[in-house]
């Protein structure tokens, strides 16, 4: 773990985030009394729950690795601040509005995927593109596209 928290994302997300300048709260299944959230985890090797899940022709749903969620969503980016300008997961229930059914819902989910909630942090304010060391995926290993003396 380091004192930097990581946004991991997907290449074809990326781009909108570069174009708009900011990481975006997300709100996707985000229910109506809670707060839409940015998620960071000090994991600095990848976080289980960034893999994505896919659809195939027959209709079955499958959740992909590391590698398959790189390969279809036009590669890996992980967007960094210091963790300490950032909610801890400890804390986010209270700060996001996140009924316990829900947090305890959460962490029971991302254990299922190998993680673990307690590297996770937040913010409910969308973060600047330029306030953030961003790293590419590159085979096994993640190197540094953008440096931010700040973040460091």
């Amino acid at each position: 773990m380091s004192s930097i928290a990581w946004h991991y994302t997907v290449g074809v997300h990326f781009e909108n985030i570069c174009a708009s300048g900011v990481i975006l709260p997300a709100t996707a299944y985000v229910p109506r009394r809670e707060r839409p959230i940015v998620w960071f985890t000090s994991r600095d090797t990848f976080e289980p729950t960034a893999c994505k899940i896919w659809r195939n022709r027959d209709g079955t749903v499958v959740l992909l690795g590391i590698e398959q969620t790189a390969e279809l969503g036009g590669g890996l980016v992980r967007l960094g601040v210091p963790s300490a300008t950032l909610i801890p997961w400890r804390r986010l229930p209270v700060a996001g509005r996140i009924d316990l059914r829900h947090s305890l819902s959460l962490e029971k989910n991302a254990r299922q995927k190998g993680s673990d909630p307690a590297p996770w942090f937040c913010t409910l304010e969308p973060v600047a593109v330029s306030a953030c060391i961003v790293d590419v995926y590159h085979g096994s290993a993640w190197v540094r596209v953008q440096p931010n003396r700040e973040a460091a």
